[in-house]
């Protein structure tokens, strides 16, 4: 049996307490999430402090989707070390997903971890759990940073009702993990601090992304007679989208410009515009304020790679295994960036042999690198490590697998 997540026994006894007590300043706002500001552990749990450092992040993906769909994947909840919360949740009136931010004080940061290191046990967990009775399921990815220690944990199949039945080389240790991990998910799922006046989980609004990357596609199918035009006349479609049956590799925008894009394209999820009589599938992610240092995802400075994570690439890899670059943002790179960058191809560094083509500004503010093959890859699996580091020293990592003919 699932137990009740604490957030939702605490939020109860919150009310209950509150029916006894003389009011005390405001009626809380609907949607608000109410928890105990005392952390239940007696010693705190140390964590990272930086207000880049990702301490927890909740995120689901995949399943039967679009492939450009993939492309869109932004964490669900991001907590970072000092506080600041990005979390997406769902306008019933707009019908829309939108990216919330909030401010958690120590306390409230106490509260979560807690739950994650002690109730949840991730730290205990496996690294990865499949559940072999559902289909075209999403899969959901915890990451946790505390204690001196990090974990990540990728749950296939999570979303769905409780296992019926051990799978098969499963432990009843596992089948209790499994238990946890989806008592962990409701209760970060339960976190809504929209409306929220209290110091401890404060509500800064929608968040805004000062930057996003732009993924533009050919229609193939007919658009409907409501297909709205493009409204951002400074983008050009046409020439942003690839050929027909060809993947997008992405845009970067950024400023005013981004701000236009976030108000026509919704979250997670594409959109299909007529643009100079043509219909073209339309579809962003959002910057968050220090993404993915780790925990998956392309790493903010990198707008795009190909071949692209599970794609198949023809037998020559005639267009070369590439890869994009934002040197300057969302931190700087320093004037010799390409330096910083390491590339692994099936383990051998092939850094040496990557051609750069940067811009001419000082320092270069975008670039991107082409690998080409002296010899013909074998047919299969071929992975890729792609690693660097920032003038700050934070260093970042993405490891994706492509396949030949």
């Amino acid at each position: 049996m699932r137990f009740l997540p604490r957030l939702l026994l605490t939020t109860l006894l919150a009310i209950t307490l509150a029916a006894c007590a003389p009011a005390a300043g405001g009626t809380p706002t609907p949607g608000s999430t109410p928890t105990p500001t005392a952390p239940i552990s007696q010693t705190p749990i140390a964590h990272p402090s930086g207000r880049g450092d990702v301490v927890f992040q909740w995120s689901r993906m995949g399943g039967f989707v679009p492939r450009m769909y993939l492309d869109l994947w932004v964490p669900s909840f991001t907590l970072y070390g000092d506080g600041t919360l990005i979390y997406a949740r769902y306008d019933e009136k707009d019908q829309v997903t939108r990216l919330h931010q909030a401010k958690l004080s120590e306390a409230a940061m106490q509260e979560l971890l807690d739950y994650a290191v002690n109730t949840a046990r991730l730290f205990g967990s496996k690294g990865t759990y499949f559940n072999p009775y559902i289909a075209d399921a999403p899969t959901t990815t915890f990451v946790l940073r505390a204690g001196g220690r990090e974990a990540k944990v990728t749950a296939y199949g999570l979303m769905q009702s409780g296992l019926h039945q051990k799978p098969q080389g499963w432990t009843q240790a596992d089948m209790d993990q499994w238990e946890r991990l989806g008592d962990l998910q409701e209760y970060v799922e339960a976190i809504d601090l929209r409306g929220s006046t209290n110091p401890n989980r404060q509500d800064l609004g929608v968040y805004r992304a000062n930057a996003v990357t732009l993924y533009v596609e050919r229609s193939q199918g007919s658009a409907g007679p409501n297909t709205p035009q493009w409204p951002v006349s400074d983008l050009d479609l046409e020439a942003l989208a690839p050929p027909i049956n060809r993947v997008s590799e992405g845009t970067l925008v950024e400023g005013d410009l981004a701000g236009k894009v976030l108000d026509a394209v919704p979250l997670q999820t594409s959109k299909t515009f007529l643009h100079k009589g043509m219909a073209y599938q339309v579809g962003i992610r959002p910057r968050l304020p220090y993404d993915w240092t780790w925990g998956g995802g392309l790493p903010p400075h990198v707008t795009s790679v190909s071949p692209a994570s599970g794609a198949q690439a023809d037998a020559a890899l005639k267009d070369g295994l590439c890869i994009g670059f934002h040197f300057q943002s969302p931190t700087r790179m320093g004037n010799n960036p390409t330096s910083l960058i390491k590339v692994q191809l099936d383990g051998a560094d092939i850094s040496k042999n990557v051609l750069w083509m940067s811009t001419k500004d000082l320092p270069p503010s975008q670039g991107r690198g082409c690998y080409t093959p002296t010899t013909k890859l074998s047919s299969g699996e071929h992975a890729v490590t792609l690693s660097y580091t920032d003038e700050a020293g934070t260093s970042y990592r993405y490891d994706w697998k492509f396949f030949m003919a």
